[in-house]
């Protein structure tokens, strides 16, 4: 019953301390030869690691729309007060998202490894922002409670174009990061002002009635 998000930040400080301590400036490609293969395969002309991320997708949107327990989840994220008296148990909706989290690191993780030659310490350094950006503009509001879990991947799809765009075009690097921060920061108060000009409007409704 901490704060999630304080937890989050600073285990991936400790994490990142033993990353340095561990692979220092080395780079690690030493690992079994069936992984990159795995890399390398295709099914009907898409990659198996693209394969991985759709059907991943998928899953997780029929897990949060068809179970029991996915809605319970959101339930927690939309209201905790709400769920609680609904006979939700909270703790565990919150044991589960972060479960279900720390599995979707693990499978991009396997996917991200296979798709390269090596690793080093630097690798995904730069996805925290990217992290936070995709599902904003995807739709997923912060305050929870709604998840867009196909409108994630097309903005995931299109930040990672913009970012391909950069390393073809030689853009500065501090363009595209200002351009991506700024987007997201835009979605996020589009998103406010939208909550706020509805429970304005529904306010009115009631005092009409």
């Amino acid at each position: 019953q901490l704060n999630g998000f304080i937890i989050t930040l600073g285990t991936y400080t400790i994490l990142l301390g033993f990353q340095y301590r561990l692979v220092k400036t080395f780079t690690i490609d030493k690992y079994p030869a069936s992984l990159p293969a795995f890399g390398k395969k295709e099914f009907i002309g898409f990659p198996y690691i693209l394969v991985i991320a759709i059907i991943t997708a998928i899953l997780l949107s029929l897990f949060f729309s068809r179970t029991i327990m996915g809605r319970r989840v959101l339930a927690t994220g939309g209201n905790p007060l709400a769920a609680r008296l609904s006979g939700v148990s909270n703790n565990r909706s919150v044991f589960i998202a972060h479960t279900l989290s720390g599995f979707l690191i693990g499978v991009a993780s396997v996917i991200t490894i296979a798709s390269l030659p090596g690793i080093n310490r630097s690798i995904g350094g730069d996805w925290l922002l990217a992290s936070f950006a995709a599902p904003i503009i995807g739709g997923v509001l912060m305050s929870g409670g709604t998840i867009a879990i196909y409108g994630t991947v097309i903005a995931a799809g299109v930040v990672r174009l913009v970012d391909i765009a950069r390393a073809q075009y030689s853009l500065d690097p501090s363009i595209v990061s200002l351009s991506v921060g700024v987007v997201t920061l835009s979605t996020v108060a589009l998103s406010e002002w939208r909550r706020r000009r509805t429970e304005r409007q529904n306010e009115g409704i009631k005092a009409t009635k």
